[in-house]
């Protein structure tokens, strides 16, 4: 008969009519675990996993807010122009020196543009 340390024969293992085995192989409680891990051994490997996400997560929200800064950008800067010109027109005149910043502004917008 082929048996493996693991396997028990019928003799080892058999039960007689009241429920009491024969052999010493029979666990005491065969529902518990084997290698129960403890409490503060999962919060460490929990606590890495959770490091390892989180360095994923602030990748994945630089690697997005590239392009969502590229579309937004131009989008502010023309409701800025829009109410610095409500402004220029109906409250008070504002400064050349602002307007040349401006131009200024997206000159250099144009030219990381031709860049890119």
């Amino acid at each position: 008969m082929l048996t493996s340390p693991r396997m028990s024969t019928p003799e080892q293992g058999a039960l007689h009519a009241d429920g009491t085995g024969t052999g010493s192989a029979a666990p005491a409680n065969r529902y518990t675990l084997r290698d129960p891990e403890t409490f503060f051994h999962a919060q460490k490997r929990n606590r890495r996993a959770t490091w390892r996400m989180s360095a994923l997560t602030a990748f994945a929200a630089f690697v997005m807010g590239i392009p969502l800064t590229l579309v937004l950008t131009p989008l502010l800067y023309a409701l800025t122009l829009f109410a610095a010109e409500v402004f220029n027109r109906f409250i008070s005149p504002l400064p050349p020196e602002f307007w040349q910043a401006a131009n200024d502004l997206a000159k250099f917008g144009a030219r990381i543009a031709d860049f890119v």
